[in-house]
C-alpha cells in the first residue's frame, strides 16, 4: 500500500511538471528564445515540499528525463536539452529546500520573515543561479545572446517562481487533504476569478497605464477579505489574460517602443508585482488565524 502510494505521488508530479514545462515553452516562447515565464520549477518545487525526501531522487530523475524529451520535441531542440533539464531542475530542488526551510523556521509565528525569505531565496538567489548556469553552459551548444539571454532567463524564472508556487503549494495540499475548501468558498472564489478576468479584459483592451492598478486593487482586497488560495490565484488569472493580450498587441505595454519579448517581460514583472503584494497579506492572515486557534484549544 505504502508503495503504490509512492508510486502514484511521483506520477502525479511527473505528469504535472510535464504539463508545466509544455505550457510554458508553447505559451511564452517568442522569436525563437528561451520561455519568458517557467512555471514548471514552480510547480516541481511545490511537489517537493509535500513530497517524503527518500521519494526526491526518483521524482527528480524522472522530471529530468520528461524535460529533455519536450525541450527537445518542442524548445531548443536536442542539443541543449539535457543541461537545460538539469539546470531547470536543480532550480526547483534549490526552491523546495528553501521553501522547506523557510516553513520549518518561520511558519507561523513569524510570517513576515517567511515573506522575505521567500523574496530574496526563491525570487532571487534561485533564478539568479540559473540565469548564470544557463548563461555559462548553453553558449558552448546554441548561440546565447549573452547579457540579454541572461535577463530574459533570470526574470522569466523569478516570476514563475514568485507567481507560482503558493499557488501549487495550496493546490497540492488540497488534493493530499491537508486543506479544505468549503462550498461557500468555491462559490465566492468562482465570483472573484469572473471580476479579476472580466477587470483584466478591459483594463487591456485600452492604453490608459493608469488602469493597470485596478486589477492589483482588487487582488489586494481579495488578499485582505478573501480566501488564500483565490487571493494567490488573481494574478495568475491577470498574467494568463493580461499576457495573452498584450502579446496580440493590445493594452498598456503597446505604449513601449520595445521589442516583443521586452514587453512581454515588462508585463510579467507587473503581474509579479500583484503577487508580491498579495502574498505578505496572505501570510499575515493566515499565521493570525493559526495562533488564534493554536489559543483557543489552549485554553480549552
Amino acid at each position: 500500500m505504502q508503495r503504490a502510494r509512492e508510486s502514484r505521488s511521483c506520477t502525479v508530479t511527473v505528469i504535472v511538471y510535464a504539463m508545466a514545462v509544455s505550457y510554458s515553452i508553447l505559451v511564452s516562447r517568442f522569436e525563437g528564445g528561451i520561455a519568458m515565464i517557467w512555471v514548471g520549477g514552480p510547480v516541481l518545487a511545490a511537489r517537493l515540499v509535500e513530497t517524503p525526501r527518500p521519494l526526491w531522487l526518483r521524482t527528480l530523475l524522472w522530471c529530468m528525463l520528461v524535460n529533455v524529451v519536450i525541450t527537445g520535441c518542442i524548445g531548443l531542440g536536442w542539443r541543449p536539452a539535457v543541461p537545460l533539464a538539469v539546470v531547470n531542475v536543480a532550480e526547483a530542488t534549490g526552491a523546495a529546500l528553501i521553501l522547506r526551510v523557510l516553513l520549518r523556521s518561520c511558519w507561523p509565528e513569524d510570517a513576515l520573515e517567511l515573506v522575505a525569505g521567500y523574496y530574496l531565496g526563491i525570487g532571487l538567489l534561485v533564478p539568479l543561479g540559473g540565469a548564470a548556469l544557463g548563461t555559462l553552459v548553453l553558449p558552448l551548444i546554441v548561440p546565447f545572446h549573452g547579457a540579454h539571454s541572461f535577463f530574459h532567463w533570470f526574470i522569466g524564472h523569478a516570476v514563475g517562481l514568485i507567481m507560482a508556487i503558493p499557488v501549487s503549494l495550496t493546490l497540492s495540499r488540497l488534493a493530499g487533504g491537508r486543506e479544505r475548501f468549503e462550498h461557500e468558498e468555491v462559490v465566492s472564489g468562482v465570483l472573484q476569478f469572473a471580476v479579476m478576468a472580466l477587470l483584466t479584459y478591459a483594463v487591456f483592451t485600452q492604453t490608459m497605464p493608469v488602469f493597470l492598478l485596478l486589477p492589483m486593487g482588487l487582488a489586494i482586497c481579495v488578499a485582505w477579505f478573501g480566501n488564500a488560495l483565490i487571493a494567490t490565484s488573481l494574478p495568475v488569472v491577470l498574467a494568463m489574460i493580461g499576457g495573452r493580450l498584450t502579446r496580440a498587441g493590445y493594452g498598456p505595454f503597446q505604449l513601449l517602443d520595445l521589442p516583443l519579448g521586452d514587453r512581454m517581460q515588462l508585463f510579467a514583472l507587473y503581474a509579479a508585482a500583484a503577487t508580491l503584494c498579495v502574498l505578505p497579506l496572505v501570510c499575515e492572515r493566515a499565521a493570525r488565524h493559526r495562533r488564534r486557534a493554536t489559543l483557543v484549544m489552549a485554553l480549552d
